[in-house]
């Protein structure tokens, strides 16, 4: 972090949690490898360490259950780990999930149409920048067709969230989305993950970390 004044807790909290969950997403490419009961925690500097000069934020692996430990061996999957195959793959989806992160924080389409229509212009975007990431990948004979089928339905889904970000009212939103969503639903990326290698049982999304790999709730799939 930058010198200067200290900042206050409430803005150091929040660069610790974007550096965390972007470091993560580098570290854990996989986020379905990355077990239900594992979350990001971090260390940060307080007033009076910053005072003396501290400026470090330390992020780590930890179990939700206080009482418990983090499973046996790494957590690590990354390029060190993964081949060249399951790193485009995962590249790809981690485009779609960014989008579906960055859901607005309404809940209710009713209560924000305009930032919800902003989001899936921006989740039809990425839906199409992960389908040519795909395939312009050279993929493996035994990956091809689970790759090209998942392709499909990521184009499909590209224009219903078109649609939705076009809508006239929370009602058609929720007709595209509807639609859209059941296209990127994590389990219909399980066929090409278990080609590539990767893990094949989609996280839970309980708030309580994983990761997965498109699908569409505001910020709870992944393909």
């Amino acid at each position: 972090m930058s010198g200067g004044s200290y900042p206050g807790d409430k803005k150091v909290s929040a660069t610790a949690d974007d550096k965390c969950y972007a470091l993560q997403d580098a570290y854990a490419m996989d986020g379905w490898a990355v077990p239900d009961d594992v979350d990001i925690y971090y260390v940060t500097p307080t007033s009076d360490s910053w005072d003396q000069g501290d400026r470090e934020i330390t992020c780590v692996f930890g179990n939700t259950d206080e009482e418990a430990s983090l499973p046996g061996g790494s957590l690590r999957n990354d390029a060190t780990t993964l081949d060249s195959d399951q790193v485009a793959y995962l590249k790809a989806a981690h485009v779609l999930n960014a989008a579906l992160d960055s859901a607005p924080d309404a809940e209710y389409v009713e209560d924000d149409l305009p930032g919800h229509r902003a989001w899936a212009g921006r989740v039809s975007a990425a839906l199409t920048q992960q389908a040519d990431l795909l395939d312009g990948h050279q993929w493996p004979a035994a990956s091809q067709k689970p790759v090209a089928a998942l392709v499909k339905d990521l184009r499909a889904a590209q224009k219903d969230w078109a649609k939705a970000a076009r809508a006239a009212d929370a009602d058609e939103f929720y007709r595209y989305y509807d639609k859209g969503a059941d296209l990127i639903d994590p389990r219909k990326s399980v066929t090409a993950r278990k080609a590539l290698g990767l893990a094949t049982t989609p996280p839970s999304y309980d708030g309580n970390g994983g990761g997965g790999d498109g699908g569409g709730d505001g910020g709870g799939m992944e393909v």
